[in-house]
């Protein structure tokens, strides 16, 4: 069945394809922010509707769940697709471009979006063939901290689900390629603001003021050293200060100067060692300056980790549909990913498949830069990636 089933995937995708191209263009063009994705959910929403069998629920203001009930009884399983972009002016040279200036899909949340759709119509029309319950999950806000995932999952979109399943599109894999990895995959997220406060005065009697902005210096550079310092060198930490904000004069100290910045980490005990060392930083610092130094730290995604065995289920669906030599291992990365929060409540899997751009002279732009493009020929192969664990799981529900 999974070989007769996996070809007609691919007859169908492959039919699909102008659509699905359709569709990746008008997100791309009309790209909107984290929380703000009003007509990208109405888009997705309007979709959803005209897939026979579905039905569409508003779990948050531009969340989308839609629900493909086949009437039979068999496993629940969820797909994930998250549709926000990032606030970046898109670099024109682009044939498929943003029409919102300074804001574009520079992470490939667009094809998510499109894809996961496509599977979806593509499911609806193979309802007959289906059982158990499939939900489609278009969350807003993966982008910003702490995310859209919690508000999705606090309001019911995974009860009753056995297995959650998330894709995202890579330049690190070709078309056609994916790669999972079992563990770690992505770090966990906090973000700290540091605000030093003093009294201010004339630039030219230092000694009759507190410097605020002498302290802060002393602050960042005391934050720089407590990866190196503090975290075992085994284990991977990133801290990094990315803001400093304070005075407006050339001969003033300022009453107050403030810090920001983020901490990553890939295990739970680097992520408390540092939140206690910046914490005793700051006590050190007030006692050194006589400054008041008042940390904030807003704890945002958790680890986001693969469990094992599920990992391997997944890594020989996907080499049985796509060839062994096109499915790779990956080391995990700092960024973070808010599909951690569905992982704390429901089993899944997050994994990538490819969608790597060249350049004509060889570049390679990162996601999150205004030159960024996602190889579109990677869309059908993602397609096809998330029917084909959708339905294997649907299938496990039948052979037990």
């Amino acid at each position: 069945m999974r070989r007769r089933m996996g070809k007609e995937i691919r007859e169908k995708v492959y039919a699909a394809e102008e659509e699905l191209a359709q569709w990746f263009h008008h997100l791309h063009e009309y790209p909107e922010l984290g929380f703000e994705e009003r007509k990208t959910s109405a888009f997705v929403a309007e979709r959803l509707k005209s897939f026979p069998g579905v039905n569409v629920k508003r779990l948050t203001p531009t969340g989308v769940l839609g629900i493909l009930d086949t009437g039979r009884k068999g496993r629940c399983v969820a797909f994930r697709a998250d549709m926000d972009a990032l606030p970046i002016e898109e670099n024109d040279t682009h044939r498929v471009c943003s029409k919102h200036r300074g804001v574009m899909h520079a992470c490939g949340h667009d094809g998510h979006t499109a894809s996961l759709l496509m599977a979806a119509k593509i499911l609806s029309e193979m309802r007959e063939k289906l059982r158990g319950e499939i939900r489609f999950l278009f969350q807003p806000s993966e982008e910003i901290q702490p995310g859209g995932a919690k508000g999705m999952v606090e309001q019911g979109a995974l009860e009753g689900v056995e297995y959650i399943f998330g894709l995202h599109y890579s330049i690190d894999e070709y078309p056609g390629q994916f790669s999972v990895h079992a563990g770690a995959n992505f770090a966990s997220n906090d973000k700290f603001d540091i605000t030093i406060e003093g009294k201010e005065g004339h630039a030219a009697f230092p000694h009759l003021v507190n410097d605020t902005v002498l302290a802060a210096v002393r602050m960042a550079e005391a934050l720089n050293t407590l990866v190196p310092r503090c975290v075992d060198p085994a284990s991977s930490a990133v801290l990094s200060v990315t803001k400093i904000h304070g005075g407006n004069t050339y001969n003033s100290l300022p009453d107050k100067v403030m810090i920001g910045g983020t901490i990553r980490t890939l295990d739970i005990e680097s992520r408390e060692v540092l939140k206690e060392r910046i914490s005793d930083s700051a006590e050190g610092l007030e006692k050194a300056t006589g400054c008041r130094v008042n940390v904030k730290i807003e704890e945002g995604c958790t680890l986001l980790s693969n469990e094992q065995e599920l990992a391997g289920k997944i890594k020989r669906i996907l080499k049985d549909a796509f060839g062994e030599e096109n499915v790779f291992e990956h080391p995990p990365v700092m960024g973070c990913e808010d599909f951690s929060e569905y992982l704390k409540t429901t089993k899944g899997i997050y994994f990538r498949a490819g969608a790597r751009t060249v350049e004509e002279d060889g570049t390679v732009f990162p996601t999150h830069n205004s030159g960024f493009r996602l190889n579109e020929k990677g869309l059908p192969y993602g397609v096809m990636a998330i029917l084909e664990v959708i339905l294997a799981f649907i299938e496990m529900e039948a052979e037990k």
